[in-house]
């Protein structure tokens, strides 16, 4: 059913469809940047780390089955560190628990480097053999201060300090990385910088080690093959515009202008440029929202459909985050 509003609507001929992604994109390129794929352990194996870092992520609540493997590790003595700018259900069970401004992962993660580097904590055979460019990297971190890591990112560099010590000597350690950190201007690069830090200390291609972001193998299998079924047995142009400034996007447009929006479990403002959305909605004839919950998009729909939460359906679903 993933793909279903796509199909009704090629139905109906040529209409105008959002692209680009607001959710995982800029993570999956600071993978494919750093690392060349996106690939990561089994999450199973997460019960041979000596050190788990959740970065933005609360699996207490929402990835409930994982933290089954978290529990194990810490019976063998693993240690889980917690990064999050909200005090979440997770960060209350965490050894160590840091609280960052939003935004500023990037910044916290060279802090940490930086840490590794100036102790000589870092892995060099691994860096020897299999990291390009490290050098340069190293030379980068010499013109970061610990004082624009405190400034950046609210937190006392003794507090960083110590997570960079937890992570750099306990090895096999894993690092888990969310949706939310990618979701800024410098999402990206928030990314890439925490990559570096397993590329540092030889943390990755072995059990128990890692960087845990989503799988595309999944999507791949279902969706995209959906997605690709669909659009293969009725060929249709339509007229794209970008989904992260919907709100220009849809001011622009005349020739035909835009009358009517059908949003599919969505809420426009949680991460769009939202500066001229409101206008642009409110010029609408008619909205329609299909959505499990009522959120801030709600206020501007004519006609809400509440659909049946996925617990009481029959099928088959992917995991889009931590899955194998």
């Amino acid at each position: 059913m993933h793909y279903a509003p796509e199909a009704l609507f090629d139905g109906l001929g040529s209409i105008t469809v959002t692209e680009g992604s607001a959710c995982w994109s800029a993570g999956l390129d600071a993978y494919l940047y750093c690392t060349g794929t996106v690939e990561k352990s089994d999450p199973e194996d997460m019960v041979n780390s000596k050190v788990i870092i959740l970065w933005g992520v609360n699996p207490a609540w929402t990835a409930v089955h994982q933290m089954y493997f978290i529990d194990q590790a810490r019976n063998r003595g693993a240690q889980v560190v917690v990064i999050d700018p909200i005090f979440t259900a997770t960060a209350i069970q965490a050894d160590l628990y840091l609280q960052p401004k939003a935004g500023s992962d990037g910044a916290l993660a060279l802090g940490i480097a930086k840490y590794i580097v100036d102790n000589a904590l870092y892995d060099e055979k691994f860096l020897v053999h299999h990291v390009y460019g490290y050098k340069a990297f190293f030379e980068y971190l010499k013109t970061i201060s610990y004082d624009w890591v405190e400034d950046r990112t609210a937190l006392p560099k003794e507090a960083i300090w110590e997570v960079a010590e937890l992570y750099a000597k306990n090895s096999p350690a894993a690092l888990w990385t969310g949706f939310g950190l990618q979701r800024h201007t410098n999402g990206g690069q928030n990314i890439r910088a925490i990559i570096t830090l397993a590329a540092l200390t030889g943390n990755l291609g072995k059990s128990g080690a890692g960087v845990y972001y989503a799988s595309m193998k999944h999507w791949e299998l279902f969706s995209f093959y959906t997605r690709d079924y669909i659009s293969s047995k009725n060929p249709v142009l339509h007229r794209k515009v970008n989904i992260n400034t919907l709100g220009k996007e849809l001011e622009k447009i005349a020739n035909p202008p835009v009358k009517m929006l059908w949003l599919t479990q969505r809420n426009l403002f949680q991460d769009a440029e939202t500066a001229s959305l409101k206008s642009a909605l409110e010029d609408l004839e008619l909205i329609v929202q299909v959505d499990q919950f009522m959120n801030q998009s709600s206020r501007y729909a004519d006609i809400f459909c509440r659909q049946p939460l996925n617990l009481k359906n029959g099928m088959l679903y992917q995991a889009i985050g931590i899955t194998g």
